[in-house]
Order: structure tokens, then sequence, then C-alpha cells
């Protein structure tokens, strides 16, 4: 295989798995935004997972009176 094909291929490959990937974001009132996976919505708190390291994550709970806006 030549170097220009294998590089459009992995270019491609590389477009196409960030289009998959889609990230919540929680915004709170103190400027802080925290970007991960939505888990949970309650009536006065929200779970949100969130990568610590590329194997490694974290679930945190936030309360609503600390958010200011959630981005789907």
């Amino acid at each position: 295989m030549h170097f220009p094909s294998l590089l459009s291929l992995a270019s491609a490959i590389f477009l196409l798995s960030l289009s998959c990937v889609s990230a919540d974001e929680i915004k709170l009132k103190n400027g802080e935004t925290i970007t991960g996976t939505i888990k949970y919505e309650g009536d006065d708190i929200v779970r949100i997972e969130v990568a610590v390291s590329a194997s490694i994550k974290e679930t945190k709970t936030i309360s609503r009176e600390n958010i200011a806006q959630i981005v789907k």
C-alpha cells in the first residue's frame, strides 16, 4: 500500500471516530465547565461520568442549585 493511501485511510477513520463521540457539558454558576456523559438527571442532582485518564472514569454528582446550564 502506498503511503498517501494509508494516510488518507487513517485520516478518514479518525474523522469518523470524532463524529461518533458526543459529550455533555455542565456549566456551573462559578464558571467551571464539566465535560462527560450524563448518566442521571434528577430533580435536585445530575450525575456525570468524566474521564480521569484513558481507562479510568469517575462519576460526579452535581447539585442543580450549582448548575447554570446543561449542554447536550
